[in-house]
């Protein structure tokens, strides 16, 4: 019996400590945040950012010039885009790991030439509530990054690295160069080792968090600990839920807030989600639908 009233007091005084922790970080998110990680040309814009998600991609076919031009024209901030290799180490900009779902083609990114990729028509499977195909035979490719930092050389670029590995790292690094871009793109990746290795080659460049540091900084973030920390990212880009886990808690957003870290939040297209978490204080929102999002954004001004 007192070996177990003595477990008791240890864990109750645990317990203790992480509320007081918890308690401090708080305060500290509240009256003595670090200052926000500089993210370039992000600095400019007034947040929270209106980040469109693959372009306009609720409209459009995703991940085309197209997607993006719109997306600018709707109010988006931000463009977020996603990268595979193909077979000739061209960045091409896709989200699947196949072409398979978005365009008329069948097999694996990394399976086509650069030449044979943007045979492909990028906008073949895009279907309307109708179920009509607006996009077919209009010329619409899936383009390459350096295509996309050359047709948008003044807009801020969000970037996530699909394919894992070094070689995506290097290639991602290289194109930016070579297009002038440090000062326009933010890069992340949810695999460590893609992500780690962007960032020695690119360390003035801002990058995201990813998947083993976002799990790291939450566990620490309850503990009332993360944002007391030094992190080696800008930004944490993460879902409201995992499998129906929520990660945009209170303890998570406030030690961001105190760390001067940015959080970016995903996918959310409904207009009562949008306003909910602009109420909590994200940095900024992706998006398949950036007109509804400004929309709202526009009601809330005084």
């Amino acid at each position: 019996m007192r070996r177990r009233g003595i477990s008791f007091k240890i864990i109750l005084a645990i317990f203790a400590l992480i509320v007081v922790l918890n308690t401090l970080q708080m305060a500290r998110s509240i009256y003595f945040p670090a200052p926000f990680a500089e993210i370039n040309i992000f600095e400019l814009l007034e947040p929270p950012l209106n980040i469109a998600h693959r372009g306009a991609s609720g409209n459009y076919p995703e991940n085309t010039i197209k997607a993006f031009e719109r997306a600018l024209e709707k109010g988006a901030d931000v463009l977020e885009l996603d990268i595979w290799l193909t077979e000739d180490f061209h960045p091409a900009v896709i989200h699947d790991r196949t072409v398979d779902r978005t365009t008329d083609g069948e097999g694996f990114v990394s399976s086509f030439s650069r030449e044979e990729l943007q045979e492909l028509d990028a906008g073949y499977n895009f279907s309307t509530p109708e179920g009509e195909y607006p996009f077919r035979g209009q010329g619409l490719q899936v383009p390459m990054l350096d295509e996309v930092l050359a047709a948008f050389p003044d807009e801020p670029i969000m970037i996530e690295i699909k394919r894992p590995g070094v070689a995506s790292a290097e290639v991602v690094a290289r194109t930016i160069m070579e297009a002038g871009a440090q000062d326009q793109v933010f890069v992340g990746s949810f695999n460590s080792h893609t992500i780690e290795h962007f960032r020695r080659l690119m360390p003035d460049i801002p990058t995201a968090a990813s998947w083993k540091e976002v799990r790291r900084f939450y566990l620490l973030a309850h503990a009332g600990l993360a944002g007391w920390l030094n992190w080696g990212f800008e930004g944490l880009f993460i879902p409201p839920n995992e499998d129906g886990f929520p990660i945009l808690t209170a303890p998570f957003l406030a030690a961001a807030h105190a760390a001067g870290r940015h959080t970016f939040i995903w996918t959310i297209n409904e207009r009562e989600r949008m306003e909910r978490f602009l109420e909590v204080g994200v940095k900024g929102i992706i998006t398949d639908y950036p007109a509804r999002l400004l929309e709202i954004m526009a009601e809330r001004l005084p």
